[in-house]
């Protein structure tokens, strides 16, 4: 409507509104894979193997990260009650 007004001004309305900044929850079941278990098993040998070999190893985790809707971000997000995220941040 062309009226100015401050970030202070909007903080105190949506404060008003019931609108607050909260942290965001890890509460939402994602699922699970059939083949989590294998998948870390599988590391288990590799790394004895390499032990064994008398190999250093190291892990490094390189999935990228896209975190869309009801996944987990950090922060916190401004709304009228707590925001319910997905426990983990993969597909099920």
């Amino acid at each position: 409507m062309g009226t100015p007004v401050s970030d202070e001004t909007i903080r105190d309305w949506m404060n008003d509104e019931g609108l607050k900044l909260r942290k965001i929850s890890k509460v939402l079941a994602g699922g699970s894979s059939p083949d989590r278990n294998a998948q870390f098993e599988r590391i288990g040998e590799l790394i004895d193997q390499y032990t064994t070999a008398g190999n250093p190893w190291f892990s490094v985790d390189t999935k990228a990260k896209e975190r869309l809707g009801r996944l987990f971000r950090a922060g916190r997000v401004r709304c009228s009650q707590a925001f319910r995220a997905f426990d983990h941040d993969f597909p099920s």
